[in-house]
């Protein structure tokens, strides 16, 4: 398995539906740079990505890192620019990344990037999910909006 290097906003929402687990069986080890790690930290503190993030995803955090001049150039936020800037130094690793804007940039420099519904997809194809169409329910639920176009390709991916 490869190794991920995560953003808060894919943290947040697999915490949101009690999937953040995922990302360890997917991968075979989650890079957190430190200005996500601040990001979330920022936010309510019963949020699950951070209580993650304080407890046992803490192994995972890494220190902040100096944004790239290439990365700099794209004008993203300090954790989107941070996750950019580390894989740029880690080659190999795979960025989850739901910022569009960032995932242009991660493509443009030749870095695989992957979204949270790309991770549940991958979940599902992996036997870690019965079913992404629960989970997607309950996204929705906690206030994430989604493309009715991309619920159903996410759906017939996920062959459901």
């Amino acid at each position: 398995m490869p190794d991920c290097i995560v953003n808060a906003s894919p943290l947040i929402a697999l915490g949101l539906v009690g999937r953040i687990g995922l990302l360890e069986r997917l991968f075979d080890s989650v890079v957190v740079p430190q200005g996500v790690v601040e990001e979330i930290s920022a936010g309510d503190k019963d949020d699950a990505a951070r209580c993650w993030l304080e407890g046992e995803g803490r192994r995972w955090t890494v220190r902040s890192i100096s944004v790239h001049p290439v990365i700099a150039g794209w004008d993203l936020g300090k954790g989107e620019s941070e996750v950019l800037s580390w894989g740029y130094t880690l080659k190999g690793h795979v960025l989850i990344l739901d910022d569009g804007a960032a995932r242009k940039c991660a493509r443009s420099l030749g870095m695989a990037c992957r979204g949270t519904l790309g991770l549940l997809v991958s979940a599902k194809q992996q036997g870690l999910l019965d079913a992404v169409t629960p989970i997607l329910h309950a996204l929705e639920s906690a206030g994430i909006w989604m493309r009715p176009e991309l619920i159903a390709t996410v759906k017939r991916l996920a062959g459901e």
